[in-house]
């Protein structure tokens, strides 16, 4: 049994400072006493409240409770979880504020309060909106008392204020909660330990989960790996992205890569579903709480059947954005054709309300695309209120029919955004899944596509250990921070196993001389400069008669900026497609790789792809599909194709060197890498270094937190 299961599955509870005046206590207390749960009123300025005896103590009650939900101030609610643990009470939501890390006083509280809880009292909070187990009624929460229903999706949210905004807005989907957790301030009990709690419990079949920042971020990937092996599909909403406007190392290319940016990428390195907003993430968890999961499909073979023209044409144009396709289903046109003569296009179908409310004629057409082999997935559109069931009744009726006997996911779709009325809700249970408008069906439908095909992927991180990689002596001072040198930073990467193109260090304009022989052309820039074409330090399609004119004219450059003078000599190949691969180590969540497309592709607004580091050669082609079906790697405008497994390798390798420079690099940037004679050259890094720690332990697996115990958390 999970330590947890007595906080969230309790037969037991006290409520301390229970008080009909409290209003979280009006809210809980009635729920938790129809719950069923033995319950318990701790106050102990009163005899009574809400009807039944009350104790003045914890330690007065006949037994030790399951879990308690305290309502007191921050510093009695200290003293409330010491005589908790004292008397092996299972867990505790503390509601109270005041535990805030950031001021003494509130640092000082949550030291005290770990402290009290200590060993085996598990704390969900503080400063949060406690949970509710959905399908008992059971409140330990203040949560306004909204529209609920029960069902089987699991919610973890870090802001409590969003479990009622989510719920209500699930019961206008008509799906249902199994539990909504509240995680707060996180001394002890946190987003990941929920997850692991979610997994494990057989009333869950998807998770939500609301996050601002991970606090065990190892941890929390654990639990994600762990949710999709028991194929619970998870959906995650991340708060505070405006904040994404970080650019990696200052770099050359601007390319997007902030802490929320850090999230995306974790996210679908771990098969997590990501929405924008609450309305987003219910209406893609939607179809996972209706369909069972032996029904999931591809989503490759969607059929949407519309009831007039203007409908099916709104479905196609929906079914685009949100990147769900249609096929034509032109093969379907000899079964139709005395059905609906006068179609011309076959998905969409417009069936025209002519046949609408024949029952032979639309129960004909919906069997004709539910036993195709090319559908995968159907779709009926009709009215979802009450008011319009009654003339749907056919096509209601044959799509209810489909379900049943094509064991496809068959969804009933309003071509408005309605709330399911009373009749409606009943096809739920009779194998039919709703979709509150065209928009919300095809998210929930997109959702489940791109779950389901990427079931075999290879999702994680490897659990290489990695050795240190010791890194140079000195650094470079630039206007962007210490950076390497151009020379130590081309042989940090060549120590990685990264080519790179033959260059030769230049101190001076008679230095160059014999140097990289075989070569007749060079560019020739200012070695350690970032940003070198911001201040003219770059000279292309160089001689070598030139090279000497070169040399001397940017070494008087960096002596008019004040900058170092050192100059490389460089070959100029010949160049068939660039990128750019790059690692930053300071993440919230730990190192992670970049690899997207180069050159005028960046000044197009093009986007890397992106995973936490260490990622082996499969990993880093499952983190390639980021680039979408029409990448970089194919060849652009009709150029040299990149050879994909050659690009995986040097992203693991890039991945290594981020974990194991992780004590030194802030950011390392490859750009370009050039694509030569078909294979990946390095012409060009920029890495920004932070000051060698001595001593530091190597980064290891990416498992090595998950099983610290709460109290070596905080």
């Amino acid at each position: 049994m999970s330590d947890l299961q007595r906080l969230f599955k309790p037969r037991s509870v006290a409520v301390v400072g229970a008080s009909e005046n409290q209003t979280r206590a009006r809210t809980s207390v009635p729920a938790l006493q129809a719950s069923g749960v033995d319950l318990y009123l701790v106050n102990p300025r009163r005899d009574q409240a809400f009807g039944q005896r009350t104790y003045a103590d914890l330690a007065e009650l006949p037994e030790a409770v399951d879990a308690v939900f305290s309502l007191v101030n921050a510093d009695l609610s200290i003293e409330v979880a010491r005589t908790a643990a004292k008397l092996g009470v299972g867990g505790m939501v503390v509601n109270a504020e005041g535990f805030k890390q950031s001021t003494d006083e509130g640092a000082r509280r949550a030291r005290d309060l770990v402290s009290a809880a200590a060993p085996d009292l598990r704390i969900l909070g503080p400063n949060c909106n406690g949970y509710i187990d959905v399908h008992r009624g059971a409140r330990l929460s203040g949560a306004p008392m909204l529209p609920l229903q029960a069902g089987p999706i699991g919610l973890v949210t870090h802001s409590g204020g969003l479990i009622a905004a989510v719920g209500s807005a699930g019961a206008e989907r008509n799906i249902g909660f199994s539990h909504m957790i509240s995680t707060g301030n996180e001394l002890q009990v946190d987003m990941a330990d929920c997850v692991e709690f979610l997994v494990d419990d057989p009333a869950t079949a998807v998770i939500a989960i609301i996050v601002e920042s991970a606090r065990r971020p190892d941890a929390l990937m654990g639990a994600l790996l762990r949710a999709r092996a028991a194929d619970k599909p998870v959906l995650a909403l991340k708060l505070g992205r405006s904040q994404r406007g970080q650019a990696i190392a200052e770099s050359h290319t601007g390319a997007i890569t902030g802490d929320a940016w850090a999230y995306d990428i974790m996210f679908e390195q771990f098969g997590v579903l990501v929405a924008r907003d609450v309305p987003e993430l219910l209406d893609k968890a939607a179809v996972f709480a209706q369909v069972p999961s032996s029904r999931w499909s591809r989503a490759e073979g969607v059929a949407v059947l519309g009831t007039s023209g203007g409908w099916a044409a709104i479905a196609g144009d929906v079914a685009e954005d949100e990147g769900v396709i249609l096929p034509a289903l032109e093969q379907l046109q000899p079964l139709l054709a005395g059905l609906v003569p006068d179609a011309d296009v076959f998905n969409p179908l417009d069936t025209s309300g002519r046949i609408v409310g024949d029952q032979d004629a639309i129960s004909s057409v919906v069997q004709t695309y539910a036993s195709s082999a090319a559908v995968d997935t159907l779709v009926s559109m009709w009215f979802l209120d009450d008011a319009g069931l009654d003339m749907g009744s056919a096509l209601i009726n044959a799509t209810r029919d489909a379900a049943a006997s094509s064991g496809k996911p068959t969804l009933i779709v309003s071509i408005d955004d309605a709330q399911p009325g009373d009749a409606a809700r009943m096809l739920s249970q009779q194998g039919v899944a709703l979709g509150r408008g065209v928009r919300a069906a095809m998210r929930a439908i997109g959702s489940m596509g791109t779950y389901v095909r990427r079931k075999d992927a290879a999702l994680g991180r490897t659990d290489l250990r990695i050795e240190t990689v010791p890194g140079p002596a000195t650094s470079v001072p630039s206007t962007v921070g210490p950076m390497l040198s151009f020379d130590d930073a081309m042989k940090v990467l060549e120590g990685a196993g990264i080519a790179t193109a033959p260059y030769a260090v230049v101190r001076s304009p008679e230095e160059f001389t014999d140097q990289l022989q075989g070569h007749d052309t060079f560019v020739v820039k200012l070695a350690d400069v970032p940003h070198r074409t911001d201040v003219g330090a770059v000279r292309l399609h160089v001689r070598r008669d030139q090279v000497a004119t070169a040399v001397g004219e940017l070494q008087q450059l960096a002596a008019d900026l004040d900058l170092p003078r050192n100059v490389v000599a460089q070959a100029q190949l010949k160049v068939d497609g660039e990128a750019i691969l790059a690692i930053r180590t300071t993440s919230p969540l730990g190192p992670f790789i970049a690899f997207g497309p180069g050159g005028v592709l960046v000044e197009r607004g093009a986007k890397p792809a992106g995973a936490l580091a260490p990622i082996n050669v499969p990993q880093a082609h499952a983190m390639f599909r980021q680039l979408g079906e029409q990448s970089f790697l194919e060849g652009v405008r009709g150029g040299a194709a990149w050879d994909a497994d050659a690009a995986a390798g040097l992203v693991a390798a890039l991945s290594e060197l981020a974990i194991g420079g992780s004590g030194w690099i802030r950011t390392l940037e490859i750009n370009p890498l050039a694509l030569v004679d078909g294979k990946p050259i390095a012409l060009d890094c920029l890495c920004l270094t932070a000051p060698p720690t001595t001593g530091t332990a190597v980064a290891q697996a990416a498992t090595d937190d998950r099983t610290r115990g709460p109290a070596d958390q905080t």
